[in-house]
C-alpha cells in the first residue's frame, strides 16, 4: 500500500517505524507551541498525508509521553482520507501539583522538542456500514449491563 506524504516545510520528518515488525509509523515534531492561558501544546507535524481510497490512518501518543506528563487532547486522532491538511497534535499538560497559592504547577519535562517523535499513526481500512432501524434488539446474556457489569 502507498501512502502519499507531503511535507509542508522543508524540516518536516517523513513518517517512518522504529523497526521492520512496528505496527505504527513515528511522527515527529516540526514546530511547536504553548498556549499559557490553557496549558496545551500545539505540535506541527509539517506533514500531511493521504491513504489509498477505503482506507484511513489513526494517530496515537507514543507510549513515552506519559513520562512528560502529557496527553493527547483528543485521545486518538483520524485522519481521513479525504482529508489533506497538516497533521497537528494538540497535548494537555497534566499538573504534577498545587503551590502554596493553590494555582497549579506543571512539571518542566512537559515539554517537546523539535524532531522528536511524539505519536506514532496506524493505518486502517474503512469499512462501510449501513444503520438499520428496528425497534428491538436481539435480546443477549449482558443485555444492557455497562459499567462494570461483566465483573471488572
Amino acid at each position: 500500500m502507498d501512502i502519499k506524504v507531503q511535507r509542508i516545510t522543508k524540516t518536516a520528518k517523513i513518517p517512518m517505524r522504529s523497526s521492520a515488525t512496528a505496527t505504527g509509523y513515528d511522527l515527529f515534531a516540526d514546530r511547536v507551541d504553548y498556549d499559557d492561558s490553557t496549558h496545551q501544546l500545539k505540535v506541527f507535524t509539517g506533514i500531511a498525508v493521504q491513504p489509498e481510497p477505503g482506507y484511513y490512518v489513526e494517530v496515537y501518543p507514543r507510549s513515552s509521553i506519559c513520562k512528560k506528563m502529557l496527553q493527547l487532547a483528543n485521545s486518538v486522532g483520524i485522519i481521513d482520507e479525504d482529508y489533506t491538511g497538516e497533521i497537528i497534535l494538540v497535548f494537555n499538560m497534566l499538573p504534577v501539583g498545587y503551590s502554596e497559592f493553590k494555582t497549579l504547577w506543571y512539571s518542566p519535562t512537559s515539554s517537546i522538542e523539535v524532531g522528536e517523535k511524539i505519536a506514532q499513526m496506524v493505518v486502517r481500512q474503512r469499512i462501510d456500514a449501513d444503520f438499520i432501524e428496528v425497534s428491538y434488539l436481539d435480546n443477549t446474556v449482558r443485555g444492557d449491563g455497562g459499567f462494570g457489569s461483566t465483573g471488572n
